[in-house]
């Protein structure tokens, strides 16, 4: 990852980890169930847009496969992301 990419996932990440104390303190402790929700989702939220920041960065960096005329390597990398985002490919 490069910056400032990286910079910016690393504050999230140090962000969830220190909602991530704060939750289990408050399990701990007994708290309301409603408020340790909240604090959950907005650990889910840090998470997800730290994801977003680290995909944006790939396709930044590594997203030249899309321009590739090896068609094996553009599904391989299309793959990829959609197996990191976990997005299905699943036909109904």
């Amino acid at each position: 990852m490069k910056e400032p990419h990286a910079g910016k996932a690393i504050r999230n990440l140090q962000k969830a980890r220190g909602l991530m104390d704060t939750v289990l303190k408050m399990a701990e402790d007994q708290r309301y169930c409603m408020d340790i929700i909240q604090q959950c989702n907005a650990i889910t939220g840090i998470m997800q847009q730290t994801k977003n920041i680290i995909l944006e960065s790939h396709l930044e960096t590594c997203g030249a496969k899309l321009a590739s005329t090896d068609p094996e390597v553009r599904e391989k990398f299309i793959q990829e992301i959609l197996r990191a985002c976990n997005v299905s490919q699943r036909r109904g």
